[in-house]
């Protein structure tokens, strides 16, 4: 691994990346959330301290839009991806009852991250609809 390959990973460039697929797209409150984290190697292989989602809202009607988190979950300890590695990461959560109901400008969506010390972290969004528990 080359210092300057280091150097441009540290930039997002040719760093490792992350793809998050969730078992389905619409949930109810109290679903079992499930999916896998797909991690693939970039240039060098670099230390992931962890793999972290957060389940976040937002409302588009108004006027505050700042992210709320929801909830949070802490996938994995450190770990290294080498070089042009796949790895796949499964996961579980329950949609807790404080998650709101998406529509009418609401939305809530998973964000999924690779804490990479010194480097730009890889992200993921993936929206979610949420309807009321039955």
């Amino acid at each position: 691994m080359s210092l300057l390959g280091k150097v441009f990973a540290s930039f997002g460039v040719g760093n490792a990346k992350v793809n998050t697929h969730l078992e389905y797209s619409q949930y109810r409150i109290g679903d079992e959330v499930r999916g896998v984290v797909h991690i693939q190697g970039g240039n060098v292989e670099q230390e992931i301290d962890e793999i972290y989602l957060y389940l976040l809202t937002t409302h588009t009607g108004g006027q505050e839009q700042a992210d709320k988190e929801i909830a949070r979950v802490r996938l994995t300890e450190s770990f290294k991806v080498l070089e042009n590695q796949e790895k796949e990461i499964p996961f579980s959560f329950i949609l807790p009852e404080t998650t709101p109901i998406t529509g009418n400008g609401r939305i809530v969506w998973v964000h999924t991250g690779l804490d990479i010390d010194n480097a730009v972290d890889p992200t993921d969004n993936d929206r979610i609809t949420v309807l009321p528990a039955l």
